[in-house]
């Protein structure tokens, strides 16, 4: 899996299965953003605007429709969007990179966020 499939899935998965507790789609797509900002890639909100927009609705409208392949395609509409407020150039950039690169990226953020979900919060 390259590191483009890996960012699909994940953006994919954080919307349909709703991962991230009391968060929406403008959340997943700025989570993702940020790991790819750590890569030095970028979705340029204001510059694709329409298309967050464009997304955003058609990725709601496959989730309300729920057909046995839904999943499969939020990914493909997933995969499309990225490509396209990417571009060739930063999607390219994003395939070449290795997905257990993005992975490791992502375990070593997870850590500095880890006093949310740790020990010390059970004892409250």
């Amino acid at each position: 899996m390259n590191g483009f499939d890996f960012i699909a899935e994940m953006l994919s998965s954080l919307i349909v299965d709703q991962a991230l507790p009391n968060a929406n789609h403008r959340t997943a797509l700025y989570f993702i953003g940020t790991m790819l900002k750590q890569r030095g890639l970028d979705i340029d909100a204001v510059r694709h605007a329409h298309a967050i927009r464009e997304y955003f609705r058609d990725s709601k409208h496959t989730l309300e429709k729920a057909r046995k392949d839904y999943k499969s395609q939020h990914l493909e509409l997933t995969r499309r969007f990225l490509a396209e407020v990417l571009g060739s150039a930063q999607s390219g950039r994003l395939g070449r990179i290795l997905a257990y690169s993005l992975m490791n990226s992502f375990a070593a953020s997870s850590k500095d966020i880890s006093f949310l979900t740790g020990p010390a919060m059970e004892d409250e």
